[in-house]
């Protein structure tokens, strides 16, 4: 239940986003809204919350009303008391299920073991062919690099065997 529940807090946090984007297009910077696609991206990447005392749903426990509970004594009442057996069996309960993993994080981790492989297996066999791509030199080309600055080298590379652009490399990224 935990992945649904984290899921959900993604799906929320997405349209947050949007929302903000389509209001605040032309007021925030454009690395605001990186960095909030970032912080969406470890979200669903990282599949354990991290506890914190500025997050949103801490405030929602704060504003919370109590209400009343089923163990609570009213004056007058006799409390019901649970026997040793039922209180020991729900304990025992408890314990297991904190132990035990989610069908759904267990999906969810092959899920993402699945992707990683198909994006490692074609980053490997596709290089040989990145190398054969050859650096584009031309006027377009120093005119736009230099009208954007950038702070890292990015190489422009073409090649005939290659019909979609693309880009690789995070150290040394290609386009």
């Amino acid at each position: 239940m935990e992945i649904i529940n984290t899921s959900l807090s993604v799906v929320i946090l997405i349209v947050a986003i949007i929302i903000i984007r389509a209001l605040a297009l032309y007021r925030l910077p454009k690395r605001m809204f990186l960095a909030l696609w970032g912080v969406a991206l470890c979200r669903l990447l990282i599949p354990f919350s991290i506890p914190s005392r500025f997050s949103i749903y801490t405030l929602a426990n704060t504003l919370k009303i109590e209400s009343p509970r089923a163990d609570t004594t009213v004056i007058g009442m006799i409390p019901l008391n649970m026997g040793t057996a039922a209180g020991a069996i729900n304990t025992s309960l408890t314990e297991t299920a904190s132990v035990s993993v989610s069908p759904f994080m267990i999906i969810w981790i092959m899920g993402l073991s699945v992707c990683f492989l198909f994006f490692l297996v074609t980053h490997l066999c596709c290089r040989r062919e990145y190398k054969t791509a050859l650096p584009v030199d031309n006027e377009f080309v120093r005119t736009w690099q230099k009208d954007h600055p950038i702070r890292r080298n990015v190489k422009i590379r073409q090649s005939d065997r290659i019909a979609a652009p693309l880009t690789y490399g995070i150290l040394c990224p290609v386009v």
